[in-house]
Parts: C-alpha cells; sequence; structure tokens
C-alpha cells in the first residue's frame, strides 16, 4: 500500500522525538494529545511509537481536537 504522506526513505514508524519534530510541538505536547485521546500512539517499555500516516492525517483533520 503506498504512503501518499511519505517521502522515500521517510520512516512509517515514528519516535517522540521524531513526532515531536514533525508536528512542530514539544514533547510534552505531543504526550500531552495522547493522554487526551486525540492522538494515537503506543508505549512500548518506556519509548513511544506513532504511525507517521496516523499523525499526518490527524494533523489535517478540522475540528477542536487540532493543537492550539
Amino acid at each position: 500500500m503506498e504512503n501518499r504522506f511519505a517521502s522515500p526513505g521517510d520512516p512509517e514508524v515514528l519516535t517522540l522525538t521524531q513526532t515531536a519534530k514533525l508536528l512542530r510541538l514539544s514533547e510534552e505536547r505531543v504526550k500531552a494529545e495522547v493522554d487526551a485521546g486525540r492522538l494515537a500512539g503506543r508505549r512500548i517499555g518506556r519509548s513511544w511509537r506513532f504511525s507517521r500516516t496516523a499523525v499526518l492525517t490527524w494533523l489535517g483533520t478540522t475540528g477542536g481536537d487540532a493543537p492550539r
């Protein structure tokens, strides 16, 4: 399946740091969005992982769920 949000070489699975950089938010803000149930992420041990496609889809949604 083609990922229309990724450039060649972009990882599909992102760390917390990579997700924060992609969204241009602090890591704390990304964790707050996850804790609030607005952004999907998986905690694996002490690390977080995010789907690039899911993060960019979330970013493109409208409504009150987008960070301010």
